[in-house]
């Protein structure tokens, strides 16, 4: 099954593009083949796009599918106001660009405007962005950040998560395992000598001594320190780690 902003696609459908053009959809391959969704427009041009529903043509003929027709409004119903992808944009609301990243509609100006949609991006940045009043990000050509449709109007498939730009922790602890366990033993072999978190009572600059003299040993040829039997580069990574820590507290105070 391939699922397009949130639609299932399946033949038969009509599509309508981002360049307004309306496709049906003919066959769905399997996802062995780059573009696995086949679809045909009124004059029997035949049309290929992704899994995700990117058109073959590329970025210059803006025919990625967007959304099903029949969830576009017809224009001639319409009440007054802009709208996108057959959406009405209002202030407050929380719409979904095409890289699945969440914006906060803040001021929609006349559409006379060229750009009449004001929009900001989620915390901590808080990114201002504006579009025309067809929901195109204001870099022009096809966008990323192009609006597609209200949150609310999005039909989660299984599995999705919406976690573009957070923290993946898995890159240190599950790809960096055995370092993150060395430098856990050389943690747990200074709690017991000196006791918990006692490194926070110490002048960083005491640290960066520490670390050099780990370095130095280790550049000589010293795997592993005489006292400790820990490895020289574990106890590098725990002396950084201080020191980053440290900083990081500094920061927080002046702040």
């Amino acid at each position: 099954m391939y699922f397009v902003n949130g639609r299932q696609v399946d033949v038969g459908q009509k599509w309508r593009t981002r360049c307004g053009l309306e496709v049906e959809i003919l066959e769905l391959y399997s996802e062995e083949f780059t573009y696995p969704i086949v679809a045909e427009d009124i004059d029997g041009d035949v049309f290929r796009f992704s899994p995700c529903g990117v058109s073959s043509l590329g970025e210059t003929y803006n025919c990625d599918l967007i959304s099903l027709v029949e969830d576009v409004a017809p224009e001639q119903k319409k009440p007054l106001g802009l709208y996108v992808n057959g959406h009405q944009v209002k202030v407050g609301q929380v719409w979904r660009t095409l890289s699945a990243c969440n914006v906060t509609i803040t001021r929609i100006e006349d559409e006379e405007c060229a750009y009449p949609i004001e929009a900001r991006g989620a915390p901590p940045d808080f990114d201002v962005f504006s579009f025309t009043k067809d929901g195109v990000y204001y870099a022009g050509e096809v966008s990323a950040l192009d609006l597609v449709c209200p949150v609310e109007e999005v039909q989660p498939t299984v599995g999705q998560k919406f976690d573009q730009g957070k923290l993946r922790p898995t890159l240190l602890f599950q790809s960096l395992p055995n370092a993150v366990h060395q430098t856990i033993e050389v943690l747990q072999y200074g709690a017991n000598k000196y006791g918990d978190e006692n490194w926070k009572q110490v002048d960083p600059k005491r640290y960066k001594d520490a670390l050099l003299r780990h370095l130095l040993a280790y550049l000589a040829g010293e795997e592993h320190d005489k006292e400790s039997d820990l490895k020289h580069l574990a106890h590098i990574s725990s002396n950084v780690l201080f020191l980053l820590e440290h900083e990081a507290m500094q920061d927080k105070e002046k702040n």
